[in-house]
C-alpha cells in the first residue's frame, strides 16, 4: 500500500462491503437487488443519454474554446496523465469508464460511481444503490466515443476488459490487475465522489484532451501545417507576422488565449536563438490563475530552470488597454518574487499610458532592491524590441515564429506549449491563414 492511501482498507462484511477512506469517511455498499430510487435514477441517465446527452458535450466542447467549465488543477493532471499513457496496447479502456463514470455523475450527481453492476435478478451480483454501468457504456458511450473519433474501443464496450468488471466497488483499494493508469483513475473517482472536483468541469477537460489526440484533429494539423509552412516562404518581416496573428486572433474563437500563445512562441524563438539569460517556462496552461500559483505573467523566463525565481515575465492584456488595475495587482504579486528585472504588459493595441498608470509605475519600479523595470507595450512594438538584437535575420525570426505558433495550435510543441483546451477550431481557421493584407504580396526568393 502506497503512502497516499496507508490509511484506507476496504472490508467484506455480511452486508457488503465497506470502504474508509484516508480520512477517516466511511462508506457502506451494500448488495442486493437494486432499490427504487437507484432505478429512478438510471433511468434518468439513461434518458440523458438516450436524448444525446455525449454528443451535445462534445458539440459544445469543439464550439466553446474558451467559454468551458474549468476542472480544478489536480484533476487537470490526472486527466493529462491518464490520455498521454494511452498506447495501442492498453490505456483505453480505463479512459473509457472514466468518461462514462464522468458523464453519470453530470447527469446524476447523486448517483455513485463507484458501483457499477446492479439487477433484479438473485443469482447475479448487484450493488442496491448501483447502476449497469456496462449496458449503458455498450448502449451510449463506447458508440459516441467512436463516432467522434475520440476514442478507438472495441464495439462491446470497455467492460469487455473483464478486469474493469470484478466484483468490487472502485476504490483506491481495487483489487483487479489493470493495465493502464489504475492509480491516476481511482483517484480521479475519489475526488468527484468526495466533490474535490466537479464531475462536469472534469468530462469537458478530458473531452478536450480526447479531441486534440484524435485522429481528425491530426489529419487537420497536418494540413494545417502544410499550408503554413507554404505560407512562410512569403513572410518578410517580425512586423508582417506579428499583424498576421493579431488578426488570425481577432477572427478566431478566444482571442485571448491565442493571444498569449502567440507571444509565448516568439519567445521560444528568442530563447532557441539564445535571446534570454535564464531558462523560459512552458507555456501556463488555461485553467492556471496567476495569483494562486505564485505567478507573475502568463509568459515567463525563470533564472534558473525548475526554481520559481522569476527574471523576467510577460503578462498578455488582449482586448485592454488601460491597465491600473494591473499594475496593483502585480505589485501584490512582487511581494512573492522580489527577484524580479523586468514585468511587462503586452496589450493588442496601443496601451493607455495616463498620469495615473505611469505615476504608478514609477511608485512600483522604486519600491524594488532589485531594480525592478515595468514595460507597457502594444504587441507589434514588443516583438520588434524583442527580436532587434539576435544573431539571425529578422527574417528567418519571423518565419520561425510563424512556424512556432501553427506547432503550438497544432498540439506538436506539448513540452513548451501544453495547450488542453479543444484545439479544432483553431486548427481549421490555420488551414486559411492568410498574412495580413499590408504584407501579402511580397514572396520570398527560392
Amino acid at each position: 500500500m502506497n503512502e497516499d492511501n496507508r490509511e484506507t482498507r476496504l472490508e467484506i462484511r455480511e452486508e457488503g462491503f465497506v470502504f474508509f477512506d484516508k480520512n477517516g469517511r466511511r462508506q457502506v455498499f451494500e448488495e442486493g437487488p437494486q432499490s427504487n430510487e437507484s432505478k429512478l435514477r438510471q433511468a434518468r441517465i439513461q434518458k440523458a443519454l438516450a436524448d444525446g446527452y455525449i454528443g451535445d458535450q462534445i458539440r459544445h466542447c469543439k464550439r466553446a474554446n474558451g467559454e468551458l467549465l474549468r476542472a480544478d488543477e489536480v484533476a487537470c493532471e490526472l486527466l493529462s496523465s491518464l490520455v498521454e499513457s494511452i498506447t495501442e496496447q492498453f490505456g483505453r479502456a480505463v479512459v473509457g469508464v472514466l468518461f462514462l463514470q464522468l458523464t453519470i455523475k453530470s447527469i446524476e450527481p447523486e448517483q455513485s460511481i463507484r458501483l457499477h453492476k446492479s439487477g433484479d435478478n438473485s443469482d447475479d451480483f448487484s450493488w442496491v444503490e448501483g447502476i449497469s454501468m456496462r449496458t449503458l457504456d455498450k448502449r451510449f458511450s463506447t458508440p459516441a466515443l467512436r463516432e467522434y473519433g475520440l476514442l478507438s474501443l472495441n464495439a462491446d464496450g470497455c467492460f469487455m476488459t473483464r478486469t474493469l468488471a470484478e466484483n468490487y466497488p472502485y476504490t483506491r483499494l481495487y483489487k483487479a490487475a489493470i493495465r493502464g493508469s489504475k492509480d491516476q483513475w481511482l483517484q480521479m473517482v475519489d475526488r468527484v465522489e468526495t466533490g474535490e472536483s466537479e464531475s462536469k468541469a472534469c468530462l469537458h477537460f478530458l473531452i478536450g484532451l480526447l479531441l486534440n489526440r484524435s485522429t481528425s484533429f491530426h489529419e487537420a494539423a497536418h494540413l494545417a501545417m502544410e499550408h503554413v509552412n507554404e505560407l512562410s516562404t512569403e513572410v518578410s518581416s517580425v512586423d508582417a507576422v506579428a499583424e498576421t496573428l493579431l488578426e488570425f486572433c481577432s477572427s478566431s474563437t478566444n482571442p485571448a488565449r491565442l493571444f498569449e500563445v502567440a507571444i509565448h512562441s516568439l519567445c521560444q524563438v528568442i530563447y532557441q536563438h539564445g535571446g534570454y539569460q535564464g531558462v523560459l517556462k512552458p507555456l501556463s496552461q488555461m485553467r492556471s490563475a496567476n495569483k494562486k500559483h505564485g505567478n507573475l505573467g502568463d509568459i515567463e523566463i525563470l533564472e534558473v530552470a525548475d526554481k520559481m525565481r522569476i527574471a523576467i515575465s510577460w503578462d498578455a492584456k488582449y482586448g485592454k488597454t488601460y491597465l491600473r488595475y494591473e499594475i496593483d495587482e502585480l505589485e501584490e504579486k512582487l511581494r512573492l518574487h522580489p527577484e524580479t528585472k523586468l514585468a511587462g504588459f503586452i496589450t493588442d493595441s496601443f496601451p493607455e499610458l495616463h498620469e495615473d498608470v505611469a505615476g504608478k509605475v514609477s511608485e512600483v519600479e522604486s519600491k524594488s532592491k532589485e531594480g525592478l523595470r515595468i514595460e507597457i507595450t502594444d504587441f507589434r512594438t514588443w516583438a520588434n524590441a524583442q527580436t532587434c538584437n539576435l544573431t539571425v535575420s529578422a527574417q528567418t525570426v519571423a518565419v520561425e515564429w510563424l512556424v512556432a505558433f501553427a506547432e503550438c495550435i497544432c498540439q506538436r510543441r506539448r513540452q513548451v506549449a501544453p495547450i488542453d483546451e479543444p484545439a479544432d477550431a483553431w486548427v481549421n481557421d490555420l488551414k486559411t491563414l492568410k498574412l495580413s493584407r499590408r504584407y501579402r504580396h511580397y514572396r520570398a526568393a527560392p
